[in-house]
Protein backbone atom coordinates (compact mmCIF):
# COMPACT_ATOMS: atom_id res chain seq x y z
CA UNK A 1 0.00 0.00 0.00
CA UNK A 2 1.73 3.57 -0.58
CA UNK A 3 2.25 6.33 1.17
CA UNK A 4 -0.86 7.90 -0.30
CA UNK A 5 -3.63 5.49 0.38
CA UNK A 6 -2.20 4.54 4.24
CA UNK A 7 -2.81 8.06 4.72
CA UNK A 8 -6.27 8.20 3.24
CA UNK A 9 -7.19 5.18 4.93
CA UNK A 10 -5.95 7.07 8.61
CA UNK A 11 -8.24 9.86 7.35
CA UNK A 12 -11.21 8.19 6.82
CA UNK A 13 -10.35 6.32 10.39
CA UNK A 14 -10.32 9.53 11.93
CA UNK A 15 -13.47 11.18 10.56
CA UNK A 16 -15.26 7.59 11.72
CA UNK A 17 -13.84 8.06 15.13
CA UNK A 18 -14.79 11.70 15.32
CA UNK A 19 -18.12 10.83 14.09
CA UNK A 20 -18.88 7.71 16.91
CA UNK A 21 -20.95 7.22 19.12
CA UNK A 22 -19.42 6.29 22.63
CA UNK A 23 -22.12 6.52 25.00
CA UNK A 24 -25.22 4.05 25.05
CA UNK A 25 -27.37 5.56 27.06
CA UNK A 26 -29.19 2.68 27.68
CA UNK A 27 -26.34 0.74 29.33
CA UNK A 28 -25.94 3.50 31.71
CA UNK A 29 -29.34 3.99 32.80
CA UNK A 30 -29.77 0.58 33.15
CA UNK A 31 -26.97 0.84 35.88
CA UNK A 32 -28.19 3.06 37.02
CA UNK A 33 -31.32 1.26 38.44
CA UNK A 34 -33.14 1.84 35.60
CA UNK A 35 -33.77 5.81 36.74
CA UNK A 36 -32.83 8.19 33.91
CA UNK A 37 -33.01 10.79 36.75
CA UNK A 38 -30.49 9.56 38.73
CA UNK A 39 -28.72 8.46 35.36
CA UNK A 40 -28.56 12.27 33.84
CA UNK A 41 -27.14 13.41 37.78
CA UNK A 42 -24.35 10.80 37.10
CA UNK A 43 -23.70 11.68 33.96
CA UNK A 44 -23.49 15.93 34.73
CA UNK A 45 -21.03 14.45 37.33
CA UNK A 46 -19.21 12.62 34.91
CA UNK A 47 -18.51 15.55 32.90
CA UNK A 48 -17.41 17.73 35.96
CA UNK A 49 -14.71 15.51 37.02
CA UNK A 50 -13.32 13.84 33.83
CA UNK A 51 -11.47 17.20 33.12
CA UNK A 52 -9.80 17.30 36.22
CA UNK A 53 -9.15 13.02 35.62
CA UNK A 54 -7.30 13.80 32.06
CA UNK A 55 -5.67 16.69 33.73
CA UNK A 56 -4.58 14.30 36.62
CA UNK A 57 -3.75 11.53 34.01
CA UNK A 58 -1.66 14.06 31.96
CA UNK A 59 0.50 14.63 35.00
CA UNK A 60 1.26 10.95 35.94
CA UNK A 61 2.03 10.57 32.11
CA UNK A 62 4.78 13.88 32.23
CA UNK A 63 6.38 12.14 35.32
CA UNK A 64 5.79 8.33 34.88
CA UNK A 65 3.79 8.20 37.98
CA UNK A 66 2.63 4.76 37.00
CA UNK A 67 1.37 3.98 40.46
CA UNK A 68 -1.04 7.04 40.26
CA UNK A 69 -1.61 6.53 36.55
CA UNK A 70 -3.38 3.19 37.53
CA UNK A 71 -5.82 4.50 40.30
CA UNK A 72 -6.93 7.63 38.18
CA UNK A 73 -7.61 5.42 34.96
CA UNK A 74 -8.79 2.74 36.74
CA UNK A 75 -11.28 5.66 38.62
CA UNK A 76 -11.66 6.48 34.29
CA UNK A 77 -12.90 2.67 33.66
CA UNK A 78 -15.47 2.70 35.86
CA UNK A 79 -17.06 5.93 35.83
CA UNK A 80 -17.03 5.68 32.17
CA UNK A 81 -18.70 2.38 32.01
CA UNK A 82 -21.18 3.77 34.59
CA UNK A 83 -22.68 6.59 32.13
CA UNK A 84 -22.61 3.70 29.35
CA UNK A 85 -19.23 4.02 27.50
CA UNK A 86 -18.24 0.45 27.54
CA UNK A 87 -15.87 0.71 24.92
CA UNK A 88 -14.15 3.35 26.32
CA UNK A 89 -14.11 1.60 29.50
CA UNK A 90 -11.93 -1.03 27.89
CA UNK A 91 -9.50 1.18 26.43
CA UNK A 92 -9.18 2.24 29.93
CA UNK A 93 -8.58 -1.00 31.34
CA UNK A 94 -6.07 -1.82 29.21
CA UNK A 95 -4.16 1.13 30.22
CA UNK A 96 -4.87 -0.28 34.03
CA UNK A 97 -4.02 -3.54 33.26
CA UNK A 98 -0.82 -2.11 31.37
CA UNK A 99 0.22 0.13 34.71
CA UNK A 100 -0.04 -2.21 36.94
CA UNK A 101 2.06 -4.21 34.78
CA UNK A 102 4.63 -2.26 34.38
CA UNK A 103 3.99 -2.56 30.87
CA UNK A 104 4.65 1.43 29.65
CA UNK A 105 5.42 0.42 26.09
CA UNK A 106 1.44 -0.48 25.73
CA UNK A 107 0.64 2.82 27.78
CA UNK A 108 2.56 4.63 25.68
CA UNK A 109 1.54 3.25 22.07
CA UNK A 110 -2.11 4.09 23.50
CA UNK A 111 -2.14 7.13 25.43
CA UNK A 112 -2.54 9.45 22.17
CA UNK A 113 -5.37 7.51 20.96
CA UNK A 114 -6.83 7.23 24.55
CA UNK A 115 -6.71 10.74 24.88
CA UNK A 116 -9.12 11.67 21.96
CA UNK A 117 -10.98 9.38 22.39
CA UNK A 118 -11.73 10.59 26.12
CA UNK A 119 -12.82 14.23 24.60
CA UNK A 120 -14.71 12.50 22.60
CA UNK A 121 -16.71 10.77 25.38
CA UNK A 122 -16.80 13.63 27.41
CA UNK A 123 -18.40 16.39 24.77
CA UNK A 124 -20.66 13.51 23.82
CA UNK A 125 -21.38 13.09 27.66
CA UNK A 126 -21.78 16.94 27.84
CA UNK A 127 -24.24 16.96 25.46
CA UNK A 128 -26.28 14.18 26.25
CA UNK A 129 -26.42 16.12 29.86
CA UNK A 130 -27.00 19.30 28.32
CA UNK A 131 -23.87 20.78 30.15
Amino acid sequence: MGLFKRKEKAGKKEILQQNRVWIDQAVGVEYCADSREMYLEILQEYCSESRKSKSLLEECMKKQDWKNFAVYVHSVKSSSKTIGAVDFSDEALKLEMAAKEGNIKIIQKEWPEFCVHFEQVIREAEQIAEV
